[in-house]
């Protein structure tokens, strides 16, 4: 990938995805073709794929996948399990799980293996990136961030941000903590990072430090807004185990910091709750499916909803609507 962003001045860089829906659909099946033929070496024509998709998928947008999977590259089947139904499969039923991603951020409640109720946020890490970069500006404006050091700037976030238990005051004494001081070098020159470290993931908590104006401002508020709507008589048991995965959700302390929030509210305040965040969040619920994929597609009426090449033809683009889960 830090290749491509090399190439960010000679070629057009484009990203085919925005928010969880095909926004380029030519980009998106030069990108199939490139992942097929010229890195697996494979015909799709003999394959079948298995895609994990997001809680919300909209029809019109799976048309368009169908079309590509089935008529451009003909692959002779498809199934596609939602990233909601994996922890189910785990032996989890009531539960509290959210996704913070590169784009999008999504939230659900479980209760006995179903879903109660869900949001999604065009928010994630690309924000969080977004925003390292705007800080790095405001101490040194002769830095130039062009789009070729976006893996530059999530290599930093990612090995040196970090949340704190309490931001206010740990910026209140940053001239003391001499631990922060991070010196780096970037494409162009050395830098010294310090707060940044913790002002960067401390707007998971504070929404509006990215210029966001959405009905909650924080990830501890979408939690609690999914408790309050749950009926009385479930919400305590869905509230004791909050599963958090995603690329975003690795800062050191997030949890902690959640928790300590949580517990600020009076609804939650003599609450008991668990908050688990894998050490790999971004490919905790993948590398699941890749050890019991065989036992996954063995279940009778289990969750992978499957397409064949045959039933597409059959059916036509209208087939594809079987694996919304619109809200």
């Amino acid at each position: 990938m830090s290749e491509v962003f090399q190439l960010a001045g000679i070629l057009k860089l484009v990203w085919p995805v925005e928010n969880g829906k095909i926004e380029d659909v030519n980009a998106w099946e030069k990108l199939v073709h490139g992942i097929f033929y010229r890195e697996l070496k494979i015909d799709p024509s003999e394959r079948f794929i298995i895609f994990l998709t997001e809680p919300y998928l909209y029809s019109i947008d799976l048309e368009k996948l169908g079309e590509i999977l089935f008529e451009t590259f003909n692959f002779a089947g498809a199934g596609f399990l939602s990233i909601r139904d994996i922890l189910p499969l785990m032996g989890m039923k009531n539960f509290i799980f959210g996704n913070i991603g590169d784009r999008v951020t999504y939230f659900s409640s479980s209760y006995d293996g179903e879903y109660v109720n869900s949001v999604k946020y065009n928010f994630g890490g690309g924000k969080l990136t977004d925003y390292l970069k705007r800080l790095l500006r405001q101490r040194y404006s002769d830095i130039d961030f062009r789009i070729s050091s976006i893996p530059f700037l999530e290599a930093l976030k990612r090995d040196y941000c970090f949340v704190s238990l309490d931001a206010e005051k740990q910026f209140e004494q940053q001239s003391r903590c001499y631990y922060l001081k991070k010196e780096v070098t970037t494409p162009t020159k050395k830098v010294i990072i310090d707060v940044e470290r913790f002002l960067v993931p401390e707007a998971l908590f504070n929404f509006k430090t990215v210029a966001l104006e959405l009905d909650v401002n924080s990830i501890p508020e979408i939690i609690l807004s999914l408790y309050d709507n749950l009926d009385s008589d479930i919400k305590d048991e869905c509230i004791k185990n909050i599963i958090i995965t995603g690329g975003s959700a690795g800062f050191p302390n997030l949890s902690i910091r959640i928790r300590n929030e949580l517990k600020k509210s009076q609804s939650l305040a003599n609450t008991e709750f668990k908050i688990f965040i894998p050490e790999r969040p971004d490919t905790y619920l993948l590398e699941y499916v890749q050890r019991n994929i065989e036992s996954i597609m063995e279940m009778e009426n289990g969750p992978v909803y499957f397409i064949t090449r045959k039933k597409y033809n059959d059916v036509g683009p209208k087939i594809m609507w079987g694996v919304s889960h619109d809200y």
